[in-house]
Formats: structure tokens, sequence, C-alpha cells
């Protein structure tokens, strides 16, 4: 079996690296999540080095973890025990210490849920098979509702990934199995009368009445608004160019180009004196934003559960009920592949469904 390392140019310059296995006459390829960035500068170009010096160690511990799993006779009965008895809880606790995304709580709670479903502090190698990880995605299933299942057991496949990458299982037996949307909770979204309602009820800060505006308009997330600057944003074509923080390091489509409306550039042009200097909107933290935004949706009278996130939902949601096909939904909101925005249309199949379910019953003697 032979593996080397193979680089897939994206956009703007930028590399991705994948594994390319050969055995048999047979190749597959196995993406390893690196992205060598555009060599622009020097500390890019250092940078994209280190990158690549860590690809090529994870070449050669995937060739030892193969020769260690495929030729265990020739290894002494001290060695192969130790493959075998690595308690992958205390890997996961070291990828937990190493984890630098904001949403850790997440991995934390995956984590968590991992030792409550197998019931133990110990858990190793040849324990998570297929079907090992097809029961704890039912666990999660049967304990949870809405988005959270997902979310656990998308954490715990990176972390799979990861025990990958270090050489701890020879492959990721969580690979094909993809957590099902269908059993989410509709998104809370809002309709374009309760944006107008907004629109025009008073906010105690106005700084997020206009953020949040802007991103029913723009889909964009919290963490890419509250960073955004006019120098993100050519006013002469009304177009937006940035690199979306939540997936800049996964994504073949962190870099977003987005034609902005008029209402959008009305929001922006509002605060232009900063021009190419400072941010468009002067946020507070997040969690005092959703209080107040909390206490200005209640103010217009509006019923629902609304969050930050609620807007991105809703400008989505907005462009598919107008008509606007799959593909372009997917790529003005920023996701790699159509799944994501798949996830959408079953929400807006089950609005429908509700609208002719309120249709009015008629007496039994009509019929």
């Amino acid at each position: 079996m032979g593996i080397t390392l193979f680089k897939r140019k994206l956009k703007n310059g930028r590399t991705s690296l994948y594994l390319n296995y050969s055995k048999n006459g047979k190749r597959k390829k196995q993406s390893l999540g690196i992205i060598l960035e555009a060599p622009k500068d020097k500390t890019i170009r250092k940078y994209n080095k280190e990158k690549l010096k860590l690809a090529k160690c994870i070449v050669l511990q995937r060739e030892l973890s193969y020769i260690q799993n495929n030729y265990k006779n020739y290894f002494t009965i001290e060695q192969t025990e130790n493959i075998h008895n690595i308690n992958l809880f205390d890997s996961f606790n070291d990828y937990i210490n190493q984890y630098t995304n904001k949403d850790i709580r997440l991995v934390i709670a995956s984590n968590t849920q991992l030792k409550k479903y197998t019931k133990s502090d110990i858990l190793t190698p040849t324990q998570v098979t297929t079907y090992f990880c097809s029961n704890f995605l039912k666990f999660l299933n049967n304990k949870y509702k809405g988005h959270t299942p997902s979310h656990y057991f998308k954490k715990f496949k990176m972390f799979l990934s990861y025990c990958q990458d270090k050489g701890l299982i020879e492959s990721n037996p969580a690979t094909n199995i993809h957590p099902s949307q269908h059993n989410a909770t509709n998104k809370n979204i809002l309709t374009p009368e309760e944006i107008n309602l907004l629109a025009v009820t008073p906010c105690k800060a106005p700084e997020i009445k206009r953020a949040f505006l802007f991103s029913c308009l723009s889909g964009l997330r919290w963490g890419d608004v509250s960073k955004l600057k006019h120098s993100d944003i050519d006013y002469s074509s009304n177009t937006l160019t940035i690199t979306q923080q939540k997936v800049s390091a996964s994504s073949s489509s962190a870099v977003l180009h987005l034609y902005l409306c008029t209402s959008a550039m009305k929001i922006i042009k509002d605060n232009k004196s900063s021009y190419d200097k400072n941010k468009i909107f002067s946020l507070p933290s997040h969690t005092y934003t959703l209080k107040v935004l909390k206490n200005w949706i209640q103010a217009a009278g509006i019923k629902k559960h609304i969050t930050f996130h609620c807007a991105r939902h809703t400008f989505i949601t907005l462009l598919i009920s107008n008509g606007v096909d799959i593909k372009t939904v997917s790529s003005l909101a920023g996701h790699s592949t159509t799944r994501h925005t798949e996830t959408y249309m079953h929400t807006m199949d089950e609005n429908k469904k509700k609208a002719i379910d309120s249709m009015p019953q008629l007496p039994d003697m009509l019929i």
C-alpha cells in the first residue's frame, strides 16, 4: 500500500492537502483538512512550510499505522499490547486541550455524552467500530431533539479524525455516517413583515439593530458581522468580500463574494464616516447582544425565540421561498455544498404542509 501527499488547487491561490492511498491498483483520496494559503508574503510562506511539514508527518504516521496493523507478527507481544491498550478518553482530553475554536463547549459535551453511552471511563481503539458509532448516534437522537445530536456527533467524528492523524486508529469508522437533519426542530425565522416591523421598532442599542437587520439582508454570521470593516465593501459595485471565520480553515468556499441589496447598503452607508479605518458595527459582547435582541423582539410584539443566528436562517429561507434555485442559495450563503442548504428545503416543506393543514374542515354531511 502506498500513501502519498496530494495537492488540490482552490480559488484565490489556496491549496488543499489530501492523502492519496494506492492499494491493489485502487486509489482513494482523503482530505487532511489542511489548507495552504496563497503565498502573498514571507509570513504566510513560512506558515505554509510548517503546515506542509505537519502533512508529511501525518503521511509517515499513516504508513507506520498500516505496517503495525498488517504485519503484527513482526512485532513483540509488548508492542502489540501497547497498540490496543490505548484509552481514547485520554486522547479525547488531549484533543480538548489543544482545541482552539470557539465551539469548544460542543466538543466537551460530545466527550461527556460518549462516556455516558459507553458507561465507562475506558475506550479502546478496537471498540470503536462503525456499529459502535451508529449506535452512539442513535443514543444521541433518543436523548436530544433539534440539532443537538448532529452537533455532538460531528464533534465526535472530528475527534476520530484526530485519532487517525495521531495513528491511534487506522481509519475513521464514522466517515460515512451522516446525522439526519430532518428530525431537527424548525428554525425560527422572520417573515418580511416582521423584518419591517423590527425596522420601525426602537431598540435600546441602535448598533445591534443595524447589525441584526444587515444580517437578515446578507446572511452573515455574528462572527463575520461583528468584525466587518468598510474595507471589505466595494462601494462602486455594492459587493462584499470576506473570509468566513467559521469555515476559514476547512472549506473551499470560505471566501464569500456577496452582492448587497439596496437596504443592506443603506445600513452600511449610515456609518461611513470611518471608511477604511474602523469596523462598520460597534457591537458589545454576544451575550449582551442576545439580551438586547430579546427585549427588542418582544417590544415589536413578535412571539418567537429569535437569536442573532436566526437572521442568517431568515436570509436563506427567504431566498428559497422566493424561488431562488438551491445552488445559487448555497453560493450566497457561503455553504461548501448544497447538503447544508437542503436542510432549509425541509423547513420550507414543513411550512407548506402546515399551511395546507390550516385549511378549514368541511362538515361531514357535505362530504
